[in-house]
């Protein structure tokens, strides 16, 4: 999950959980050690909510354990 982030970043997070199973938990996990972290995706406007929509992106640390790895 981490890589697919790092490829494409930033990668709407709905196309993450949207699959089901065990990606938000995943996700969460990842969120709680810093290695990605949630921003305001530039293309997508909700016009319901008057706001962008979640995206996720890949931090230092995140790299990091990609070089690592």
């Amino acid at each position: 999950m981490l890589r697919r982030i790092a490829e494409r970043q930033p990668l709407l997070e709905t196309s993450i959980t949207a699959s089901g199973g065990r990606s938000p938990g995943h996700l969460n996990a990842l969120l709680r050690a810093g290695y990605v972290r949630r921003v305001e995706h530039p293309t997508v406007v909700d016009r319901r909510f008057g706001g962008p929509a979640d995206a996720i992106a890949i931090t230092a640390a995140g790299r990091a354990a990609l070089a690592d790895d």
